[in-house]
């Protein structure tokens, strides 16, 4: 799994914003919305809650995303800025670090994400399903 992220990350890095390319129109419609579920570490050991409030304004490329990790009896929020990517979206961490979503279906996001100080693990597996 961290070979997975690694080279996703890298491929990110090498190829700029060829590899955050939006889909025909820019558009996230698919995507705007509500989304809880689960955050697991990549080892396995830990896990718990996240929650997700995903949003595009009109005629505007960047996509912002207000995400909860709780870890336990700690919660953790904050607001991210991305892009559309073919599959999902890319969203750059507040002090480092990414966090690459894909749609899965129509209610089902997964994604992964590496670093930054707001997630609850350095490397780590999202499950999300659409809400309300």
């Amino acid at each position: 799994m961290r070979l997975i992220l690694a080279l996703t990350l890298a491929a990110a890095a090498i190829l700029g914003p060829a590899a955050r390319t939006s889909p025909a129109g820019g558009r996230a419609d698919g995507l705007t919305g509500m989304w809880a579920g689960r955050w697991t570490a990549d080892d396995g050991a830990r896990g718990g809650a996240v929650e997700m409030i995903l949003s595009q304004e009109p005629d505007h490329p960047t996509v912002v995303a207000q995400m909860t990790f709780v870890d336990g009896s700690v919660s953790d929020t904050a607001r991210y800025e991305g892009r559309l990517t073919r599959q999902g979206v890319y969203l750059q961490l507040a002090g480092g670090g990414t966090l690459v979503l894909a749609l899965d279906s129509e209610r089902r996001l997964t994604g992964e994400f590496a670093g930054g100080p707001h997630v609850p693990a350095r490397l780590g597996l999202l499950e999300l399903t659409r809400r309300g």
